[in-house]
């Protein structure tokens, strides 16, 4: 009698790799008609963003498009302070492993080596070089063995073992649109001049074949208004969103990983109900990505023996998720930093963004080691005869444990 082996497809060896590339930016950078000419570049920061991406022969390729914002100082007395933005097209390329099906990848960047050189009064020359880090996550179809018929006498040793199983994945972008209206006491905008968002808290609720996932950005915008083009005002607020992500097989009980990536928001000048100039319009995307696991048994055949007859075995190896445990867990951590001898002394800070970077994470004594630094970027108000607004950026070590 010939063993029927009865196969199961699997989903549970998951595999992920962090890829790394890096893009070299060499630009000359015109000032738009209109705006008043540069004595001194302030604060220069690039945001890519990853509109395509698709995987084939080894090679994820990505396209879109970075951003570039730029704080300046106009000569005169008084001093006033301007911006810039514009983009330029971005392609990269990543070595993979995944040659099959379609994997879900997360983006990060962190900008070295930039220079900002002033040609003229109308010029800037930007060169960097932008680290673009990917975590690239897939699943290889895998046909397991789960159990064999055969003749009665025939004999089988299973093994079972508790595994992950990745349940479903969903992916959606949230458009996140808010009104940020300017202080009572504040006249009417005359220009936004410098704007960042961060994400500062996530979560996922587990519905039956969906998710809703909250989050929240902390919005900092710096202007200023028809009063005084040579007052810098400073806006900080949190804006509360939230979103549904459907997925078949997710259900309540079950663990999961969200991760959300956000692309630098758009900021504009917009109308109050009176028609005046005193509302911030931001408009976000945040591309959230959910995995959803859940916990099984599952059944291996380890061996098998008939006494009538010679069998032979076919062994192959795969990776097995073990199960899962994910914890987030915030901590605190102190630094400090000396401004550079080159700027002014500080009257008022504004705000400071700190954008973490792991470098390793490692097992100690069985508590989890994470090291990395974070690309902190600290704006501040100074004197008003050294120019009024600086910024300065600095990298700050940090390492907690878990």
């Amino acid at each position: 009698m010939v063993l029927e082996q009865i196969k199961t497809e699997w989903n549970g060896a998951e595999r992920s790799e962090k890829a790394q590339t890096r893009i070299a930016v060499k630009e000359d950078i015109l000032l738009p008609d209109g705006k008043p000419d540069i004595a001194r570049v302030l604060q220069t920061e690039l945001s890519p963003c990853v509109e395509e991406s698709s995987v084939e022969n080894g090679r994820l390729s990505v396209s879109g498009k970075i951003w570039v914002d730029m704080l300046y100082l106009t000569e005169g007395n008084p001093w006033t302070v301007h911006s810039m933005r514009m983009q330029l097209p971005m392609e990269a390329y990543f070595e993979t492993e995944c040659n099959e099906g379609t994997p879900t990848c997360v983006f990060s960047a962190n900008t070295e080596e930039m220079r900002v050189i002033l040609r003229s009064a109308r010029k800037v020359n930007l060169s960097a070089m932008v680290e673009m880090n990917a975590e690239i996550v897939w699943s290889p179809k895998v046909s397991i063995v789960s159990s064999v018929e055969g003749p009665e006498e025939l004999q089988v040793m299973e093994t079972v073992r508790s595994v992950s199983q990745k349940a479903a994945e969903g992916r959606e972008k949230l458009i996140v649109k808010e009104e940020l209206p300017l202080p009572e006491r504040e006249g009417n905008l005359s220009e936004l001049l410098w704007w960042d968002a961060v994400l500062c808290g996530k979560e996922a609720q587990l519905m039956t074949g969906q998710a809703m996932v909250r989050g929240e950005l902390e919005v900092y915008a710096l202007y200023t208004t028809e009063e005084s083009d040579t007052q810098v005002h400073y806006l900080r607020q949190r804006v509360p969103f939230s979103g549904v992500i459907d997925g078949e097989g997710i259900a309540p009980g079950m663990r999961c990983e969200l991760s959300m990536s956000l692309e630098k928001p758009m900021l504009r000048i917009g109308q109050d109900e009176d028609g005046e100039l005193r509302v911030l319009e931001m408009e976000a995307l945040c591309e959230c990505v959910l995995r959803v696991y859940e916990e099984q048994e599952q059944h291996w055949i380890r061996d098998l023996y008939i006494p009538s007859q010679k069998t032979e075995r076919v062994m192959q190896e795969t990776e097995v998720a073990g199960p899962i445990r994910m914890e987030t867990m915030p901590f605190h951590t102190d630094g400090e930093t000396e401004i550079p001898e080159n700027l002014p002394d500080p009257v008022q800070f504004f705000y400071v963004s700190a954008v973490p970077q792991v470098d390793d994470a490692f097992m100690e004594n069985g508590i989890l080691q994470v090291e990395g630094f974070f690309q902190t970027a600290v704006y501040y108000q100074t004197a008003e005869e050294s120019g009024g607004v600086c910024a300065f950026s600095v990298q700050i070590p940090f390492r907690c444990s878990m």
